[in-house]
């Protein structure tokens, strides 16, 4: 069955990360998404996540 308002409305996609209290970075040895390449430089395995970009939802 084909929705008749499909055609007029676009297409909306929302991504997130939220993270809590001790948050530690994990190598994934893998893409993610959304990708953060500039992490693996910056942070080991147990580094806590920065908070400028994964800040904390308490």
């Amino acid at each position: 069955m084909t929705n008749p308002r499909s055609s007029k409305l676009g297409t909306a996609i929302v991504t997130g990360a939220a993270s809590g209290i001790g948050t530690v970075y994990a190598d994934r040895h893998g893409e993610t998404s959304p990708p953060y390449p500039h992490l693996a430089d910056r942070l080991k395995a147990g580094d806590e996540m920065p908070l400028d970009e994964f800040p904390v939802i308490a």
